[in-house]
């Protein structure tokens, strides 16, 4: 494996990263200066206790930033079932259009326009 600029990873590294789909997901997901930070924090290690040690603290700080920032991960996009997904950022509640208007509308040709607007001034029924 190699980092985004061409840094070896270190083998015990590399291999401590692909026994979890999730942590080599969350090294993806991280940026390439903090993966070249980390691969020479391990590479920096001369004992093999040492290089474990600090093996097991990326391995938790890539974690902990995955779960951080559950955006990059695309868990913040797939909604599971029953759970409500995240409130409109409307200043204001959409509304439905009352049926007089609607029939305004329809009556003069105008929907189509209307449906042609924008999606935030589709809540402005008049004007």
């Amino acid at each position: 494996m190699k980092t985004k600029p061409g840094t070896d990873i270190p083998e015990d590294l590399a291999r401590a990263l692909k026994r979890s789909h999730s942590l080599l997901a969350a090294w993806e997901i991280l940026r390439p200066s903090c993966r070249r930070e980390y691969v020479e924090y391990v590479s920096e290690a001369v004992k093999s206790e040492t290089r474990r040690r600090r093996i097991e603290i990326v391995l938790r700080r890539t974690a902990e930033y995955a779960a951080r920032h559950p955006e990059k991960t695309g868990a913040a996009r797939r909604p599971s079932a029953g759970l409500k997904t995240a409130p409109s950022r409307l200043k204001r509640p959409k509304n439905p259009m009352p049926g007089f208007i609607r029939a305004a509308l329809k009556k003069n040709g105008l929907m189509d326009a209307y449906r042609c607007r924008p999606h935030y001034q589709q809540n402005d029924t008049i004007g």
